[in-house]
């Protein structure tokens, strides 16, 4: 038979003809390009292509409350500073991970390269999983999508806890406990609580949850668990410069701090945005019928594991979602989603995939052109790792964070040179100065920023401090207008109550400006209290403060709030009860419970007090405890002990 030459025959078999033509050929030259036509390198090279183009953008603030901690993370680690006894925070030794921008030392290359791996798997991971349900094209798009809402609203920490929930629920749908996956539950399991403790409590039970959900009947797997995980934790603390004999200071203080924050941390919720709360409610249902549906094909145990799994999880964001942080919460749906969108039809699928984003650009009120910025993003993840690499350039770039936090700052240089060369905490929250400024030596309280001493222990243990022989020779303290130097609507005087007592007893003020105070370091210049009485009062009722002695400070005890069985199931379950102080006619400021009965400032002798903004002000004539803003009187009776504590004029 003639062959068929016609110019349309020739046009309908060239192209794949050729193609075929151009990959055998491109096969023999180059071998190792068949192992890029593999399923699996396939998964690699697009998920890593995904997660450039939807890589995070670092914080545009360089200086504030939240870059202040995230300079303390590397500080604390470059100081070599004792975590436990000298430094108390919700993160640990190897928290400076999740900070990778700005540069502030060698450890941000290390904390460029975790964040980035933790990312990168995080979209290669979401593109296995949903690979096996779409064709490549679909679920790179929704792979992007769902890991971009991630990347908008969750830090690098909070990024790692998805990535395990995801892991974990692939593990579950397995079913196989092989020795991978022990070593990875064990590492990630040890790790944890050296990055964030706040997360690795939940981390660890969700873990452990799996750990026994596959292997039901081997005693020796979860020994092998446990000990990979206490091997784990022992390698990084240890690697870290951390002495043995301070891990259990270490985790009695995180735990004290993430308690306290669960009840000193709640914020009103605000009545336009109650429309969260039951949206978010649709995102996790969302996440649980795709639980139930990947569970109904699941043997006994492995259900009773993912039940717990989710449930811990869902427990989790509803404390949240509470307090509230309605982002963090949006944002870890659609991370959690990821596992279970297999479970549904294609067109529930991305029915699914689209009211969750909707949830989230509408939560995190962000303008699609940002959320869609593959541009952007690619320029971000090529410019963070070209300085990851780039180990020659480090000084220049730490040299540029410091002169860009010093524009900011704007210290003026009295205020610098009274501080070089000695030991400085900062006051309340600015750790970055000592970032900005390398003749500053970094000596911090254990609770570096004192809105954080959240209860009495932890406010304690600043005021021991300052009293001991390692107190810094110098405090810098900075005024905000507004919040005064607070946030939540505090009163900044009675923050860290039992600190600001031994403050203005052993440290007297040598430098003050508008803006900055510097207090430098003197012989203690208070005396044993003096009673001045006891008085109770229900909740609501407004007590007069005793008439302050001379040369005398007049604190207040207060305790009685909070701490019935109804207010701790409700602290539990719920939200914290938000409790107010009103001094003499002021607005009411919210109330920290616990640190109430370590004596609050009422009454400072003239001569004794600070200048300017700085300064305690007037006495203090009548206080009101309420429940609310209105000091609703109620049939709680609070117990307030009135001290004086006499001070010696110089």
């Amino acid at each position: 038979m003639r062959a068929d030459t016609t110019r349309g025959a020739r046009w309908r078999r060239w192209p794949g003809d050729r193609a075929r033509e151009v990959l055998d050929g491109s096969l023999r030259r180059w071998p190792w390009l068949t192992w890029l036509a593999r399923p699996r390198a396939v998964v690699v090279i697009v998920g890593a292509l995904i997660a450039v183009v939807a890589w995070p953008s670092p914080p545009a603030e360089i200086t504030g409350l939240d870059p202040s901690w995230r300079a303390a993370l590397h500080l604390a680690t470059a100081d070599r500073i004792a975590w436990g006894p000298d430094l108390v925070f919700t993160y640990g030794p190897l928290g400076f991970l999740t900070v990778p921008w700005p540069i502030y030392d060698l450890t941000s290359v290390l904390a460029i390269l975790f964040s980035g791996a933790v990312f990168s798997s995080l979209a290669m991971t979401s593109l296995a999983i949903l690979r096996r349900s779409l064709p490549l094209p679909l679920a790179a798009l929704a792979a992007y999508l769902l890991v971009r809402v991630v990347a908008i609203a969750l830090p690098p920490a909070e990024q790692a806890a998805v990535l395990a929930v995801v892991l974990s629920v692939e593990a579950l749908r397995r079913g196989k406990a092989d020795r991978r996956v022990i070593v990875l539950a064990g590492v990630a399991a040890g790790i944890a609580p050296l990055i964030k403790l706040s997360l690795a409590i939940s981390l660890i039970a969700a873990v452990a949850i799996v750990v026994l959900a596959l292997a039901p009947r081997r005693p020796r797997t979860w020994l092998a668990f446990v000990g990979i995980a206490v091997a784990s934790f022992l390698v990084g603390w240890l690697g870290t410069g951390q002495a043995i004999e301070n891990v259990i200071p270490y985790i009695r203080g995180s735990i004290e701090m993430v308690a306290g924050y669960n009840e000193a941390m709640t914020r009103p919720l605000i009545q336009a945005k109650l429309w969260e709360l039951p949206a978010l409610g649709v995102g996790w249902a969302i996440v649980a019928v795709g639980a139930w549906l990947v569970a109904r094909g699941l043997p006994r145990p492995r259900q009773f594991g993912l039940a717990g799994l989710v449930l811990i999880v869902l427990f989790l964001q509803w404390k949240l979602a509470l307090r509230p942080f309605p982002t963090y919460v949006a944002a870890t749906a659609a991370g959690a989603l990821i596992p279970f969108l297999g479970a549904f039809r294609r067109r529930e699928m991305g029915l699914a995939v689209a009211l969750v984003l909707v949830l989230n650009l509408g939560v995190t009120e962000t303008r699609a052109d940002v959320f869609l910025a593959p541009r952007q993003s690619a320029r971000t993840a090529i410019g963070q790792l070209y300085a990851a690499v780039r180990l020659d350039q480090i000084d220049a770039r730490v040299a540029a964070t410091r002169l860009a936090i010093r524009s900011e700052l704007a210290i003026p240089t009295a205020v610098v040179d009274a501080l070089a060369g000695q030991t400085v905490h900062v006051e309340p929250f600015e750790a970055d100065v000592a970032a900005a400024y390398p003749d500053v030596v970094w000596r911090p309280l254990p609770v570096f920023q004192s809105y954080n001493a959240y209860t009495a222990t932890l406010d304690q243990m600043n005021a021991t401090m300052l009293a001991s022989d390692r107190a810094p020779a110098r405090i810098l303290r900075e005024f905000y207008v507004d919040p005064g130097m607070t946030i939540h609507g505090r009163f900044r005087w009675f923050e860290s109550p039992a600190t600001n007592v031994e403050m203005l007893c052993r440290y007297r003020e040598t430098l003050a400006t508008e803006h900055w105070e510097v207090l430098s370091q003197g012989p203690d210049r208070c005396g044993p209290p003096v009673p001045l009485g006891t008085v109770e009062a229900h909740v609501g009722q407004a007590v007069a403060v005793p008439p302050a002695p001379a040369d005398s400070m007049v604190v207040v005890s207060v305790t009685g709030i909070g701490g019935t069985p109804g207010d701790r199931l409700r602290t539990l379950f719920l939200r914290a009860q938000d409790w107010f102080a009103r001094l003499d006619d002021r607005k009411p400021y919210r109330l920290v419970t616990d640190t109430a009965r370590n004596g609050l400032i009422l009454a400072v002798p003239a001569w004794a007090d600070y200048t300017g903004p700085f300064g305690y002000g007037p006495a203090v004539a009548r206080i009101t405890i309420g429940r609310n803003t209105a000091m609703s009187a109620a049939g709680q009776v609070l117990t307030y002990e009135f001290l004086a504590i006499p001070m010696t004029r110089p």
